[in-house]
């Protein structure tokens, strides 16, 4: 079997042979100064802000963190934040901004593959986070569509003010030659949504339940139960209110960034574009891209993931790990339809193991994120 690098130029051989002799440095070291490549967390401090405010832009009104009061009656006993909130505690959200500090890039555009995260703790109100961010692999992929790509991956490790580990996050972005995704976009149509069609979508949506304080009951949960939530019909307004809570730097300075102006791309008018995530939220950048509309942010969509197994669980359930792929784009006016499936189940000491796979379909069918989870269940 060949090695995937062979398929790569001279040129970009020796920006992979760059990128690999520097596995193990620290990704988010010396960047303070610099935050407009948002390699710095956004917060630092886990509080009811924070909770509130990831929680409220991905539509997650769990009261374990929307509501001290009942937090500190619950069988968690304080006041806790998402655990999906490893991505705006972690350097530059952990997106694919946090390799730039690394000197050395390759290809032009990036899409973010997806998070392995494993939990230890809760994130509880009054802890001070500590993330420190490390590239821990480089590789060369090979895709059908795209040629060879080189993937980066950091490990991000979660560390509060006593040296107590939280959590720990692997993700990884994929670097390709070009951004065209016009190959993509053949044949597609715009989603369109008529009152009937929403109003279904809403009266689904009403439908979905939240465990809650009556928690899944480790006896009655069974291999093959199955359990769903909707996100969606995409808008721009979501994709802006996720951003501005999970990586509000991204955007760049408030002013034009007048000292970094050459490395600026221009729209028509001689105006800078934002460079690193502009095709999120500008829908001519992402024309030019061969996309038809701006799309998501894949942690967004990692954190719906969560939000499905934290509101299935229950309060008494602690979600231990989450290995989570993005396999598509979420586009505006696409739905987001995300099933879990119990696959295996195992009774530990700390209490009863459950193994769950998940699925993200769009209202085309298409499979748009892949993942598999495991959840621990206390009486």
């Amino acid at each position: 079997m060949s090695d995937p690098a062979d398929s790569l130029t001279p040129e970009e051989l020796d920006v992979f042979n760059s990128l690999v002799a520097k596995v193990g440095v620290r990704l988010d070291a010396g960047l303070q100064s610099n935050p407009i490549w948002g390699q710095v967390p956004y917060y630092t401090h886990v509080n009811q802000d924070l909770a509130r405010q990831y929680a409220w832009a991905i539509g997650d009104l769990n009261p374990l963190w929307m509501d001290p009061e009942y937090a500190r009656g619950s069988v968690v006993g304080r006041h806790v934040a998402p655990p999906s909130v490893v991505f705006p505690l972690g350097p530059g959200g952990l997106s694919g901004s946090i390799f730039s500090g690394l000197g050395v890039i390759a290809g032009s555009h990036e899409t973010w593959g997806g998070a392995n995260c494993t939990w230890y703790e809760w994130f509880s109100s009054g802890d001070l986070i500590t993330a420190e961010s490390r590239l821990k692999d480089v590789t060369v992929k090979v895709s059908a569509r795209f040629g060879p790509m080189i993937k980066l991956v950091a490990q991000t490790d979660y560390w509060t003010q006593d040296r107590k580990l939280v959590a720990s996050v692997d993700t990884w972005v994929f670097r390709k030659r070009e951004a065209d995704y016009a190959e993509f976009s053949k044949g597609f149509e715009a989603p369109s949504w008529n009152e009937e069609m929403l109003s279904s979508l809403r009266a689904e949506k009403l439908s979905e339940t939240r465990a809650g304080s009556k928690n899944q009951s480790p006896e009655d949960v069974r291999v093959g139960d199955k359990f769903n939530q909707i996100k969606g019909p995409y808008t721009l307004n979501m994709g802006l209110s996720y951003l501005c809570a999970w990586q509000g730097q991204l955007f760049g300075m408030g002013d034009t960034p007048w000292q970094m102006l050459e490395q600026w791309k221009r729209d028509e008018h001689g105006l800078p574009l934002e460079p690193h995530v502009a095709g999120h939220y500008d829908s001519q950048v992402a024309r030019g891209m061969g996309l038809p509309s701006v799309y998501d942010f894949g942690p967004q969509r990692a954190s719906w993931a969560i939000q499905l197994l934290t509101d299935w669980m229950g309060d008494a359930g602690f979600l231990q790990s989450l290995d989570f792929r993005v396999l598509g784009f979420n586009l505006v006016g696409d739905v987001q339809r995300i099933e879990a499936e119990v696959v295996a189940k195992a009774e530990t000491p700390e209490g009863t193991t459950l193994d769950c796979a998940i699925e993200f379909r769009n209202q085309r069918g298409v499979l748009t994120g892949s993942g598999a989870a495991k959840i621990r269940l206390t009486q």
